[in-house]
């Protein structure tokens, strides 16, 4: 994946993902954090979301998750736009992605 680029104070990063657990016979929960870091480790965005495996709409053990991320108030600068889910059965195992990701300026 390539870097993506997004203008401050004018462009919303929207984010879709699907979230595969192959443990649906249990019941558990499952915590999906969506967060943007700046290079030198500061959260500038974070959200959590809690499903749980008995939810209605649930179909063959895929979580879908969607999230806008406004970028005004962010400053310009290289970000890491990371997707973390983790099963409360065994907290151990987590499924992470990371995408590099700049904010510019207007007119940049």
């Amino acid at each position: 994946m390539g870097i993506r680029q997004f203008v401050t104070e004018t462009d919303e990063m929207a984010l879709y993902v699907e979230v595969y657990d192959n443990r649906t016979s249990s019941p558990h929960d499952v915590a999906i954090r969506t967060s943007v870091t700046a290079d030198e480790g500061t959260v500038v965005f974070e959200s959590n979301e809690h499903r749980r495996t008995t939810d209605a709409g649930l179909k063959g053990g895929v979580f879908s998750c969607s999230v806008r991320i406004p970028t005004r108030g962010i400053p310009p600068g290289k970000y890491a736009l990371r997707v973390e889910a983790r099963a409360s059965l065994n907290e151990a195992m987590t499924a992470a992605r990371d995408v590099p990701i700049t904010i510019v300026t207007p007119n940049h």
